[in-house]
């Protein structure tokens, strides 16, 4: 980058124009065209003039090589700062996940215990299997609309036709 591209980009970085910056002793707004246009070169008191305005060394402002380093360790160091943050974010919501799913298997296990509870209170103190090919023709269960602490259960069972063998 020539010192002409430096001066107007930290020129258009401060939000200056050639006027504005033409008002430092001795500099017009044609002599910073020259020298953005690189038919001219500014000398080193107007260098450091420049360098005031822009807030920067007179270093910066003649040698970008310098700049251009800094810029790619810092352009480094905030990858590694990103890459470290998604893999917290990550890790939060896995952590998210996994109670919630296990919040869900507690409350199926309630459900199943309750279901078991229901059976158990239907059919009272007899012995019976829950076997569903004996039992049942067809068993099907589903969990939906699952909100925030309320479940829906809907459960079909369709029985078969049930003969009770113990009293023979």
């Amino acid at each position: 980058m020539t010192l002409g591209e430096r001066i107007q980009k930290y020129r258009k970085m401060k939000g200056l124009s050639q006027e504005e910056l033409g008002k430092l002793p001795h500099i017009s707004r044609q002599t910073i065209s020259k020298w953005e246009s690189n038919q001219s070169s500014p000398d080193i008191q107007n260098c450091k003039a420049m360098a005031d305005v822009f807030g920067i060394s007179l270093e910066e402002l003649l040698d970008e090589s310098k700049k251009i380093k800094t810029d790619q360790s810092t352009n480094h160091r905030n990858m590694i700062i990103i890459f470290g943050i998604v893999i917290f974010l990550a890790f939060i919501m896995e952590s998210y996940v996994a109670v919630k799913m296990s919040e869900r298997m507690d409350a199926l296990e309630e459900a199943n215990s309750s279901l078991q509870q229901q059976i158990n209170d239907f059919y009272g103190d007899q012995p019976i299997s829950l076997d569903t090919n004996s039992i049942c023709s067809y068993f099907s269960g589903y969990i939906s609309d699952i909100k925030k602490d309320s479940y829906n259960i809907n459960i079909d069972l369709i029985l078969k036709n049930y003969q009770d063998n113990t009293t023979a």
